[in-house]
């Protein structure tokens, strides 16, 4: 209840940035029925944001720099990755900046286009998807990049350093195909 009524002091105020932090902090990640209808109102009646195609330029340079870097890291052999701790915590730290950065360029393009924002990074990548600017193939080997992100950031279990290892080389290649299928998309648009 306490939370309706933020929210509409907040839509009274017309500070959807506001309200846009009251959400990703007042609601469960995972509530996404809750999270699109919240967003939905917030909306309503208002201008949708548009694409700044600028700043998600800035972001997509961001990631081609952050993909590249992990690049140069990759070792030879899970021996040497295993071994150069070094080189394997830069690698796991590159991997959440990756992910992280496609999903704020997915949320900003979703944001534009879409009526809601999604509720998780696994969610921007099928947003992107049902907006036709990703294929389903593209989308879902993405999405699956948020589970490793989120197990490298929040270390719900030990890391299994041979998964992360074996993981590098598909998503350097989805992530490169991602830059050129979004910056295809800016040209378009």
């Amino acid at each position: 209840m306490k939370g309706k009524y933020c929210l509409k002091a907040l839509l009274e105020c017309g500070k959807i940035g506001n309200l846009m932090r009251f959400v990703i902090i007042g609601i469960p990640q995972n509530s996404g029925r809750i999270w699109k209808n919240v967003l939905r109102v917030a909306w309503k009646g208002r201008d949708m944001p548009s694409l700044d195609k600028e700043l998600l330029s800035q972001k997509l340079m961001e990631l081609s720099k952050y993909i590249e870097e992990l690049d140069s890291l990759r070792a030879r052999s899970f021996a040497e990755y295993k071994k150069d701790y070094v080189k394997r915590h830069a690698s796991e730290k590159l991997i959440e900046l990756i992910v992280e950065f496609a999903t704020d360029a997915n949320r900003h393009i979703v944001a534009a286009l879409a009526e809601s924002s999604p509720p998780t990074y696994f969610d921007t990548f099928s947003e992107m998807n049902k907006l036709k600017i990703l294929s389903k193939d593209l989308s879902l080997r993405l999405a699956s990049t948020t589970g490793l992100r989120n197990r490298l950031v929040h270390r719900y279990e030990e890391i299994d350093h041979k998964v992360v290892y074996h993981s590098i080389a598909p998503l350097l290649e989805n992530y490169r195909r991602y830059l050129v299928v979004v910056y295809d998309y800016l040209k378009k648009n």
